[in-house]
């Protein structure tokens, strides 16, 4: 018996304005009962390993949230929600707005947030230098 290759394309496709529009815009009702199930079952998933002991969950802002126009930020719905979860003393959240000019600025809040960022990237990506102190806060969480 020969089987034959199907190839399956979707007429669906998800943008970079689709998938920023909650960011934005902030989720509707059902957009947010969606995400906390969403992320509920995520870390659900995840302690149903035995072996696994505690979870770190990392957020970093987008420059616009920065200037206001992003509405809604995973870090404080995460906040949120992790304290309805059974596992709640077990995940640690390392939010980056919390701490952005502790990281990248030794705490100097006169310094421009946007030096963190590439430049003209919509996606707010952390340029080459920002990448050592971010890196370095992550691995000094898992470390201690």
């Amino acid at each position: 018996m020969k089987l034959k290759e199907k190839k399956v394309f979707s007429s669906i496709k998800c943008v970079f304005t689709e998938i920023m529009r909650p960011v934005e815009f902030g989720l509707n009702k059902y957009e947010y009962i969606h995400l906390k199930e969403a992320t509920q079952r995520y870390i659900d998933t995840v302690f149903s390993d035995q072996n696994v002991e505690e979870l770190l969950l990392i957020v970093h802002p987008h420059m616009k949230h920065f200037t206001g126009q992003y509405k809604f930020y995973f870090g404080d719905f995460l906040k949120e929600i992790l304290q309805e979860s059974n596992f709640k003393n077990k995940i640690n959240l390392l939010d980056f707005e919390e701490i952005f000019y502790e990281v990248y600025f030794n705490g100097d809040k006169s310094k421009n947030y946007q030096d963190i960022y590439m430049v003209n990237d919509p996606s707010s990506n952390i340029n080459v230098p920002a990448r050592i102190p971010f890196i370095k806060k992550i691995f000094n969480e898992l470390l201690y």
